[in-house]
């Protein structure tokens, strides 16, 4: 279930608080192309990557489809704290 679409900084999605990567650029005044690189490209094990993020689709308004991450609050810590100035 997607409930990110109600612009909530986080969302309960299978009984865990969870952001996603859409938010994540909108907090931190990023291009969520950006967001998601810095994602794929996290210096994290296999492990870790499987239990904090979660590559979905997502249509936008337009109809337009293309992925997004959900993250656990480990997973936002891990990646943000690679962001300058946090």
């Amino acid at each position: 279930m997607d409930n990110s679409n109600n612009n909530q900084l986080v969302f309960i999605e299978n009984e865990k608080v969870v952001t996603d990567s859409l938010m994540v650029a909108e907090v931190f005044g990023k291009r969520h192309d950006d967001v998601l690189r810095s994602i794929r490209n996290l210096d994290s094990s296999t492990e870790f990557n499987l239990r904090n993020f979660a590559e979905i689709s997502h249509t936008d308004l337009k109809g337009r489809t293309y992925s997004k991450y959900t993250l656990t609050k480990n997973g936002l810590m891990f990646l943000v704290m690679g962001y300058r100035g946090v």
